[in-house]
């Protein structure tokens, strides 16, 4: 996936099965501590464009996803 805006809730889940990166991500309940319990990352690296206001909330840091990988700013 390259630059696709994604959002999710506590009905869904993104299991990822390759490196990808995204415009922005709405998780509003996923985020917990230092994960993001929505996405299931599977070893792989999800990048986000650390600039755009709806990015915000993840606060520039690289969060670790279920189920192995991370979710970094680009």
């Amino acid at each position: 996936m390259q630059d696709a805006a994604l959002a999710l809730d506590v009905t869904r889940e993104w299991k990822v099965m390759a490196d990808a990166t995204i415009t922005s991500l709405a998780d509003p309940d996923g985020a917990s501590g230092d994960s993001i319990t929505d996405l299931h990352g599977t070893g792989h690296t999800v990048r986000s464009k650390a600039d755009l206001a709806a990015n915000q909330w993840l606060g520039g840091k690289t969060w670790n996803l279920a189920a192995g990988g991370v979710l970094s700013p680009e």
